[in-house]
């Protein structure tokens, strides 16, 4: 939620983070999730953010997902 409200205040940071996730689409670095597989137990969803560098002139917006993120039975996978 906190990082739907960052893009949501920031539409320049927005459209940036949209293009790096519909290229990780593209590139099959990921998947969308289809609506049959949104609720299995065995899911694991990794939380992400933006990094932004302005003193880089090639990549200044990236994507970090963080795979130690604890989730409620204190572990990220099952």
């Amino acid at each position: 939620m906190s990082l739907e409200r960052k893009l949501e205040n920031d539409k320049d940071l927005k459209e940036k983070y949209h293009k790096v996730i519909q290229e990780y689409l593209e590139l099959g670095h990921m998947r969308l999730v289809k609506v049959v597989d949104m609720n299995k137990e065995a899911a694991v969803y990794l939380p992400h953010h933006a990094v932004v560098r302005d003193d880089k002139t090639t990549t200044k917006v990236r994507v970090v997902f963080n795979a130690s993120q604890k989730n409620s039975n204190g572990s990220l996978a099952e």
